[in-house]
């Protein structure tokens, strides 16, 4: 069942967009626009099959085995993705292990076989086929990938499989019609704190355009239920939009990203405003020592904070912390840093991205933009409260803590909480497991870490000193160039 939109917000086709959806009354930021129950039909990553759990979509700690809350929501759980759909194709991919199919190839298989039993309602059938395919523009397109095939090449490829494992009676040119409908149409489905699983596809959710600085943005929480809150005020009459791609990346190279993979030309304020060519596409060598070096450091966890803090030392002293690459090169050392239990370097670009990249590329309510903010009262808490009782233990600082000793924890460790549990009420939910997560942490916190009130003085001074740290790492990268 296609879940229904609220009165007030209406499809409309226009020559420019196609079908859009659209609100008759004003939205106020933060606001539920919609919210989809379950997908059409989705499918885990590779790489999350065994450790996430198809019915509910929790994973696992550790990323090796699905964790359940207990025996009675296993067996919920198994059994209402053998209703929807597993039942249809247990048999095809049991036999294939070790073998794994793609996602996509999946996901035209899920649809193929609820197709021929009936799951699917003619409503949800013919829905599905209204979505746009751009067939003609994927036939036309002669980039080519890594293995010398084109998006045609490859959708021929996909359909083919799933046509062979599925049995499928159906024309094989209607089969790539429907995997091309997947590409185009299909959302990341990710955990609250997103976290990339799998691909999800929705009827009402498929109806939202792109902009590059959108109004709206998706969430997904238990059950793959998909919530669309607003980011901004959003006036009546307007279009709703999310951001099909990384918005933070420059004008050329989003407007070249969304012809190749969703074949239309953005004319959003932000692709149409005047704009010079970014500096380092000025340079194509600049432009690849810079994936060289983020490729290598993905490639070598050990190695790759030496590689990415070159790849730091090369880019800052020309642009400022927003300007991309620099905002992914900050992300990554951030996550080496954790990865690494470098908790001092970690915190150190979680501040840089807090005050100087956050502020200037996401909207107050985005979801990017809280989940950053939750990381970072993470490592404040476990480098403070380390502190403490190192001083409580010898009596002085830890050559880790040392650079905040002058800080107070507890007014820190509140002042960014706060932030980030008023935030996500509305970035994701009062009712989200991420929303109740910050809130249950708060809880359990207490009076040990958390202040039960703290002054406009009281923040202003330490978080000038935050501030401090973060510029402190700025220079820190300009010395070393």
């Amino acid at each position: 069942m296609i879940t229904p939109l609220p009165p007030h917000i209406y499809s409309q086709k226009t020559p420019a967009a196609g079908t859009s959806l659209y609100t008759s009354r004003a939205i106020p930021p933060g606001e539920l626009i919609f919210r989809v129950e379950r997908p059409l039909v989705a499918a885990l990553d590779s790489d999350q099959l065994g450790c996430t759990c198809e019915g509910c979509y929790l994973s696992s700690a550790d990323g090796t085995t699905v964790i359940w809350r207990g025996e009675a929501k296993k067996k919920a759980c198994q059994a209402q993705s053998w209703k929807s759909h597993h039942k249809y194709e247990c048999k095809i991919f049991k036999s294939l292990r070790p073998k794994v199919l793609p996602n996509t190839v999946r996901l035209v298989i899920q649809l193929l076989l609820r197709r021929r039993a009936g799951s699917l309602s003619e409503n949800e059938w013919s829905s599905f086929l209204a979505l746009q395919s751009h067939v003609e523009d994927f036939q036309s397109q002669q980039t080519r990938n890594s293995e010398n095939l084109t998006t045609w090449q490859t959708i021929e490829l996909m359909s083919q499989a799933a046509s062979s494992y599925s049995g499928s009676q159906e024309p094989l040119r209607s089969i790539q019609t429907i995997t091309a409908r997947i590409l185009i149409n299909a959302h990341t489905l990710t955990t609250p704190t997103l976290d990339p699983l799998g691909v999800y596809i929705s009827i009402p959710s498929s109806l939202l355009n792109h902009n590059c600085v959108p109004n709206a943005a998706l969430t997904f929480s238990l059950h793959g239920v998909l919530s669309v809150r607003s980011l901004l005020a959003i006036p009546a009459s307007a279009a709703l939009t999310i951001c099909y791609i990384d918005s933070t990346i420059p004008t050329d190279l989003r407007l070249a990203e969304l012809r190749e993979r969703y074949h239309f030309t953005c004319l959003c304020a932000s692709c149409t405003a005047p704009h010079s060519p970014s500096w380092y596409d000025t340079t194509e060598a600049m432009e690849s020592k810079f994936y060289s070096l983020v490729n290598k450091a993905s490639l070598d966890m050990p190695q790759n904070l030496e590689v990415l803090v070159q790849a730091l030392l090369a880019f800052s002293s020309n642009i400022p912390p927003h300007k991309h690459p620099l905002p992914q090169i900050h992300r990554q050392i951030l996550l080496a840093g954790l990865a690494l239990g470098e908790l001092h370097l970690a915190l150190t670009h979680a501040l840089v991205i807090y005050f100087y990249v956050n502020p200037v590329l996401y909207a107050t309510l985005h979801p990017v933009r809280v989940v950053q903010g939750w990381v970072l009262v993470r490592l404040v808490t476990a480098l403070l409260i380390r502190g403490e009782r190192e001083k409580l233990a010898t009596g002085k600082a830890g050559t880790m803590t040392a650079p905040y000793d002058d800080l107070d924890p507890r007014i820190v460790i509140s002042g960014l909480w706060q932030e980030v549990n008023e935030s996500v009420q509305r970035s994701h939910g009062s009712d989200s497991i991420f929303a109740a997560e910050v809130r249950e942490w708060g809880e359990q916190s207490g009076s040990t870490i958390i202040a039960p009130t703290i002054t406009t003085q009281d923040r202003e001074r330490e978080w000038t000193k935050l501030r401090k740290l973060a510029d402190e790492s700025q220079r820190d990268a300009m010395a070393g160039c």
